[in-house]
């Protein structure tokens, strides 16, 4: 196609060509040629609807202390260790008795499990075994007696005559005077086999 320049037409066409070519180049040059402005800042995007701001999610802090057992306990199951049994043959009581008219010593010793000896002016003289109902009402007697809190002489002073029993029982020892009666222990000496 061939342009003729004298050509109102024409010219006008090439004109408006040459326009429409150039007003982007001129807005590119205008904007730094690479879409910034000339202080180097990026439009702001013109397209769309603004994003909507979403806040940042809540940090989580770190613990730095070390981690804590949590409180032990005894199993259930666990029961309190029990005290050990006394031995068969070990004693439970001893009791001695000295005066009277005659000026008698005896004494009976009872071991645990209800075997007794005994002894006159320092010689056995006999010996057994207590039966259960027997051994269960001295240990009940003993029990009752409290004789861990009394003092070891139960009588002022003897008197001509009597009897005086000497009781020993777990490490304690108290006397008593037939002048001078003790209910509880004397419920301790008529449980034993004192000789008659």
């Amino acid at each position: 196609m061939r342009l003729r320049l004298g050509s109102r037409r024409t010219g006008r066409a090439l004109a408006g060509a040459l326009l429409t070519a150039a007003v982007p180049a001129l807005l590119l040059v205008g904007c730094g040629g690479n879409g910034t402005d000339r202080t180097g800042t990026p439009p702001a995007a013109t397209t769309g609807p603004a994003a909507p701001t979403v806040p940042a999610p809540p940090s989580a802090s770190v613990s730095t202390a070390p981690p804590t057992a949590p409180p032990t306990s005894p199993p259930a199951s666990a029961t309190p260790a029990r005290s050990p049994s006394p031995a068969p043959d070990e004693t439970l009581v001893i009791v001695t008795r000295s005066g009277g008219i005659a000026g008698r010593h005896d004494s009976v010793k009872v071991n645990n499990d209800g075997a007794y000896t005994v002894l006159s002016s320092g010689r056995e003289t006999g010996s057994g075994r207590l039966r259960p109902a027997e051994l269960t009402e001295l240990r009940r007697a003993l029990d009752a007696s409290g004789m861990e809190r009394l003092p070891r002489v139960m009588f002022d002073r003897p008197a001509p005559d009597a009897f005086i029993y000497a009781i020993n029982h777990a490490d304690h020892e108290v006397a008593i005077s037939d002048a001078e009666p003790v209910p509880a222990l004397q419920r301790v000496v008529a449980a034993v086999p004192l000789p008659s």
